[in-house]
């Protein structure tokens, strides 16, 4: 008896099954193997065996473009210690799923050897003797580099060579290193007494002016001349990229001249010429010449391009040399970039737009100019135990208003334990972001080239329910070198947590700001919870600055439970309005404690626009229950122990363990945080830092300092770390698993041991494991956060999971197969009926 099927039963079925199989997607398993060194790109080898790999990037794109393609599950592994040049074929909606990623990572010899580099360079050859300047060799490139329209880099033996430039950076001048502007300077002209060269000197040249603290403008001399009666050199030129930004009409602002051969004077220095596609330099070495130094030139933008692309992995690998970023993705999803190294991207290290669940682990990032990691328009994206310095150091190489280590934006944004350092402009920066989590971080030597900003910075309307909390930042000295500011007008403004313009409702909560040059809490915005911070500043701005600007009123803040110790006779707190009255503002200051006082008479508060004394900063009202410590001056002395950093008048520990730190003998200090005496040594919690203060008491003591060492976190310790801080967000069911890692940099060493993180419900555990498997690399995170704090909660969640086997060749998934097989059978009949 035949059975009729209704026809639109029928379609349902199919329907389903076909949903079915697009849900589950198509895993196939197979890994590809490259060696630069060893592989061939002959068509007739599948590149799946490790004996015999394909050669090139050239190979790995025909697998990406055509046939097979890349599927869920598969893997793309460099031979470590090879050297790969070029650009991957665009990653454009390549699909893994949670189960079986798509991993691009290494094999090959052991763990630690040294990872494949992923380079952005193409290597060059011929330079000759030029006459064009004194000791020169020049290249013109050939006509198949016709694709390179600009040089942004160039290396002799993977060593970045320095831009020809005018004022040198490293040579002393009646100026220093740069010219001045003299006069009244615009956006279209300037005049200099600095240089008597003749008229058309400069014409066509880049210049690089500082108009301001915070922006370093490029621009092209489109017309030069010179008047030897009054010696005043005239220019006029084409802005960059900060065209429409006003110059500050203080005066003698710097600039100087670049890429150019009238400014190679020294061994290194070069340029390029665009019209006739030459490089001209002074070679550091004779080797240049005779081609037995490597030279390369920066001319692929980046390696990997991915877009609308999801559970993509990469890990262990060496990104080199980019004209622009090593890695971009724009409109993915659940990406993981774990334990690999990127250095001298001309721009920056990975950037990412419009990216959501995904994490950046465990990588190291230097000598960039951009930014190490930049991130816009993103949601739920964890930023977490990175190493990021050298970052934008050389002037007028920053993009208008960039230069940050990290710099990010968007919505759920977690940036935690990341150690950051020597960063041209802010150190962590966040644009118009919401309920984002920024703790835990070590972040010192900030703004070295642009100021006004800060080692933790906030900006915008946007930006709403953002916690700092439990972060460690500061240690501006010595003051920043690389910029270039007129000392006799200006100075460099590095401050320590900046909420500027339009941020609202930001919790900032038991933070160390320490040794800053400027402010070390500043807030140029309103409604903002301060509370628990010890803030050890005060050098060049007040410890507290609000400042009330034209288009930005400031009320309502709370400063609570804040310890502000002095280092100079400068104000604790200044108010200043540029709008009203100050008593306006409203901000309020409950059991807050001033130490290092100088005196009780000394204006130590600028309030209502005018210094106070501390009697009428109380009649003010809005100072409660405030406490004076220290008010005879003395400054505290702690020896210097292996295992943890002193600095001056702070003890800090920005790390996940306890450290221990040892009290000279022959003192006694307070901390004033718990006011008890210390005789030996005092016990660190992870990422929390004593303010230690001698009563003036010299009780001799015996303390045996040889076994004062570190020790590994308990659980029940961090429990309690978190749980003190009450703050607006909670972390659960974080996990981060990472068998053994080690990363290295030519400027600095790191190595992670076995380390498991776990956090549940407020509470976090790290451990060391001992042992690890080399044979497979395992790397896997699950991260969710709700916020708890007015105005809204929101949660995150990523779960990207690398598993890489060395011995791997092509398989099929088993489980999706069986899973299939009912819903075909089904089709079957009912095409059968």
């Amino acid at each position: 008896m035949r059975f009729n099927m209704p026809i639109s039963l029928a379609s349902t079925l199919l329907l389903l099954v076909l949903s079915s199989i697009y849900q589950i997607g198509y895993v196939r398993c197979t890994t590809y193997y490259f060696s630069s060194s060893v592989g061939n790109d002959d068509m007739r080898i599948t590149c799946t065996d490790p004996a015999s790999p394909c050669a090139s990037f050239a190979r790995l794109n025909k697998i990406i473009d055509g046939s097979p393609g890349l599927y869920a599950g598969d893997n793309v592994l460099f031979k470590r210690g090879d050297t790969f040049h070029g650009i991957v074929s665009t990653l454009s909606a390549v699909m893994g799923n949670a189960s079986h990623p798509i991993t691009f990572s290494s094999y090959g010899g052991p763990e630690d050897r040294e990872k494949p580099i992923l380079s952005g360079t193409t290597i060059v050859a011929g330079f000759e003797p030029s006459s064009r300047c004194y000791g020169c060799v020049s290249l013109t490139l050939p006509s198949y580099y016709d694709y390179i329209s600009s040089i942004s880099n160039v290396f002799v033996g993977g060593v970045k060579m320095p831009w020809s430039r005018q004022p040198n950076l490293n040579t002393s001048t009646s100026t220093g290193n740069y010219f001045t502007i003299s006069g009244t300077p615009n956006l279209t002209s300037i005049t200099s007494t600095s240089l008597r060269d003749p008229s058309g000197t400069w014409t066509g040249v880049t210049v690089r002016i500082r108009p301001n603290q915070w922006l370093v403008l490029t621009a092209v001399i489109t017309s030069h001349t010179f008047d030897p009666q009054t010696n005043i050199s005239s220019f006029t030129f084409t802005p960059g990229p900060a065209n429409g930004v006003t110059i500050d009409p203080d005066g003698d602002w710097p600039f100087f001249f670049e890429n150019n051969v009238l400014a190679i004077d020294l061994p290194g220095e070069w340029a390029y010429e665009a019209a006739t596609k030459t490089i001209i330099m002074i070679p550091s070495n004779d080797d240049v010449v005779t081609n037995t130094t490597l030279v390369e030139l920066a001319t692929s933008p980046f390696t990997f391009w991915l877009t609308g692309s999801s559970y993509i992995t990469f890990y262990d690998l060496h990104f080199f040399g980019h004209s622009d970023s090593a890695i971009v993705g724009a409109s993915c999803s659940h990406l993981l970039i774990a334990d690999c190294v990127f250095n001298d991207q001309e721009l920056i290290g990975i950037y990412f737009t419009g990216v959501n669940d995904s994490t950046i682990y465990n990588n190291t990032f230097y000598n960039m100019q951009n930014a190490g990691i930049k991130g816009e328009g993103n949601n739920r994206v964890v930023v977490e135990s990175n190493y990021v310095s050298s970052v934008s150091l050389i002037p007028g190489h920053q993009p208008s208003y960039m230069g940050s280590c990290i710099f990010i934006d968007g919505i759920n944004i977690i940036v935690r334990r990341n150690n950051v350092s020597y960063c041209g402009y802010n150190g962590i920066h966040f644009t118009n972001s919401m309920d984002g989590l920024v703790e835990r971080n070590y972040v010192h030597h900030s703004n070295q080239v642009l100021y006004d900003g800060a080692c933790v910075y906030i900006w915008g309307p946007l930006s709403i329910n953002m916690t700092v909390q439990n972060n460690i930042v500061g240690d501006q000295y010595p003051p920043p070198s690389y910029g270039f500011l007129p000392a006799s007008q200006h100075y460099p403004i590095c401050r320590g947590i900046y909420l500027d313009n339009f941020a609202s409702y930001c919790n900032v909560l038991q933070n160390t700001v320490f040794r800053t040059i400027g402010a070390g809490l500043y807030e140029n915005s309103g409604y903002h919870l301060w509370r628990d911070n010890l803030v050890v500043s005060g050098d060049l701005e007040p410890i507290i600055f609000t400042l009330e600007m034209l288009d930005n009123i400031v009320v309502g803040s709370r400063f609570v439970n804040n310890t502000l110790y002095a280092t100079s006779d400068l104000p604790f707190i200044e108010e200043w309005s540029l709008v009203h009255n100050t008593t306006s503002m409203q901000a309020t200051y409950l059991s807050q404690r001033y130490c290092n006082y100088y005196g009780t008479g000394t204006y130590r508060f600028l309030a209502d626009n005018r210094p106070m004394d501390l009697n009428e900063w109380l009649a003010i009202g809005r100072d409660i229950n405030f406490t004076l410590c220290n008010t005879d001056g003395n400054r505290f002395i702690v020896r210097d122990n292996t295992s943890i950093m002193i600095n001056e008048h702070v003890a800090i520990n920005p790390s996940d363990y306890l450290q221990i730190v040892s009290i000279p003998p022959g003192f006694i200090f307070v901390d004033y945080d718990r006011w008890g005496p210390y005789l030996c040594n005092v016990t660190l919690q992870p990422y929390s830092s004593m303010l230690l203060i001698t009563n003036g008491t010299q009780s001799p003591h015996n303390c045996d300092f040889t076994t004062t060492t570190t020790s590994p976190l308990s659980s029940t310790v961090l429990t309690s770390s978190y749980s003190s801080s009450s703050s607006a967000m909670s972390t659960s069911s974080s996990a981060f698993m990472i068998s053994s890692s080690s990363r290295s940099s030519s400027s600095s060493a790191q190595t992670t041991t076995s380390l498991v993180i776990s956090s549940s419900t407020s509470s976090s555990t790290a451990s060391t494991s001992s042992t690890s498997s080399r044979s497979t690399s395992t790397i896997t995170s699950s991260t969710s956060s709700s916020l708890s704090s007015s105005p809204s909660s929101t949660s995150m969640s990523s779960t990207p999971t690398i598993s890489t086997s060395r011995t791997t060749t092509t398989t099929t998934s088993q489980s999706s197969s069986l899973f299939i097989m009912p819903y075909l059978f089904l089709v079957l009949i009912v095409l059968i009926y």
